[in-house]
């Protein structure tokens, strides 16, 4: 049974999920979204908003394990008001801000008051790692037709795949992920957010910071920090000429432990694959094209299979030559260390042997001919000789597919994160 619950004007609450809240009577900004008399949201488990009364407000709330529903200080600061104000006549916001600094609900508030003030508004989610658009390790852009309660309540428009949860070692695919994704924004929107990771300190942190702002050149990078802990981003910001607006973080964020983090990745990964149905599709390899890996870009080659399993004293099920060395798919345990030394002399410096099995539960990004991603997979098989791959994926149509991009993770049945793997290995 719900209960009501009434409140003043003026009044701010948060909801904690599970909890569906119905207006009975008044008005409301529920995370910067107008709900009047009639409206009903559904707030899931693991997620909360802000419920702002802008009169005498009547709520029914029916409230799930967990839920919780409480009145609180204003925690909305007038400084993400006037960033709405800088953005009402267009531009790019880069939002940074370090590990639950509320990055994502800022993004969302503004977001909701742009569209309220009629702005065309798309966000990019460039946060691999606990993404809200679209799965993990890809960076992917939406556009608001409607008010919404969080980033997850938008289906991808356009998406990019990095293949990693984490930024570090893959700074590039993120520079060009995130200004790939700028572009297509501004393609219909007037206003861009791009909401960002909550990697701030480091040499590959400020590196990552700074060099997506100088692609994407944004009309604002908007520092969301509680104590000037992001100075050290501030002055170099500024010293390459952008406007940088400082804001305080919200004051209720709820803080997430990195077991939680993996859990809610998996949780991501599953509902992806799961609510889409997974189906099996086969890859002809002489039409799909290999991206991210030296296996599949050069040239294969049986003519060398004796020499190299006689280094190696194992059987070789495929051999490759590449301009750089050769790359071999072995059954059994290979003699690597006693060999390395003379398969480099005959065949160059890059040795890649793998074990036949090597590709199996491996995250993979299946790209249209413009480098887009179409859907993410898990591969399933990856037989060189015969230039096929199967990969478990939602998408239906393999003739859609142009390349297949290998990522840095592997995942088990259950979709969840088994091992994070060296960019280059394969």
């Amino acid at each position: 049974m719900p209960r009501d619950v009434e409140v003043e004007p003026g009044s701010f609450l948060v909801a904690e999920g599970p909890v569906k809240v119905r207006v009975v009577d008044g008005e409301a900004l529920v995370c910067g979204g107008r709900c009047t008399k009639g409206a009903e949201f559904l707030v899931v488990a693991e997620k909360a908003v802000t419920i702002e009364a802008q009169s005498r407000l009547k709520l029914q709330v029916w409230e799930g394990p967990g839920s919780k529903l409480e009145k609180t200080e204003p925690t909305i600061p007038s400084e993400w008001l006037s960033l709405v104000e800088m953005l009402s006549s267009g531009g790019v916001a880069m939002v940074v801000g370090q590990v639950d600094s509320g990055k994502t609900f800022m993004t969302t508030y503004v977001a909701n008051k742009l569209l309220e003030l009629g702005v065309k508004v798309a966000v990019v989610d460039s946060d691999v790692g606990q993404s809200s658009i679209g799965p993990p390790a890809t960076i992917s852009m939406a556009t608001l037709d409607r008010h919404i309660l969080s980033l997850s309540d938008l289906d991808p428009q356009a998406s990019y795949f990095v293949g990693s949860t984490t930024p570090a070692g893959h700074l590039l695919p993120m520079v060009v992920g995130t200004k790939k994704m700028v572009d297509e924004a501004l393609k219909t929107a007037k206003a861009v957010m791009v909401d960002t990771t909550g990697m701030v300190y480091g040499g590959p942190a400020r590196a990552l910071k700074l060099y997506k702002a100088e692609a994407i050149r944004p009309s604002v990078v908007v520092l969301l920090e509680r104590q000037g802990e992001l100075d050290h981003l501030a002055c170099q910001l500024k010293a390459l000429g952008l406007e940088v607006f400082r804001v305080p973080a919200s004051k209720w964020v709820k803080p997430r432990g990195r077991a939680e983090r993996r859990a809610l990745r998996e949780r991501a990964f599953q509902r992806h694959f799961k609510r889409r149905g997974i189906n099996e599709l086969s890859l002809d390899l002489s039409r799909v094209k290999l991206v991210g890996a030296y296996v599949g870009t050069g040239r294969r080659a049986d003519e060398v299979k004796a020499e190299v399993e006689a280094l190696l004293n194992v059987h070789a099920d495929y051999c490759e030559l590449i301009p750089e060395g050769v790359v071999v798919v072995v059954d059994g345990r290979p003699q690597l260390r006693a060999s390395l030394e003379a398969l480099r002399q005959r065949f160059g410096e890059v040795i890649k042997v793998l074990r036949r099995g090597f590709e199996k539960g491996l995250l993979v990004g299946l790209l249209d001919k413009r480098g887009l991603l179409l859907e993410v997979g898990m591969l399933r098989s990856l037989d060189l000789g015969r230039g096929e791959a199967k990969v478990a994926t939602p998408l239906r149509e393999p003739s859609e597919v142009s390349a297949m991009k290998f990522g840095s993770l592997r995942l088990n049945d259950e979709f969840e994160e088994v091992e994070r793997l060296e960019p280059g290995w394969l």
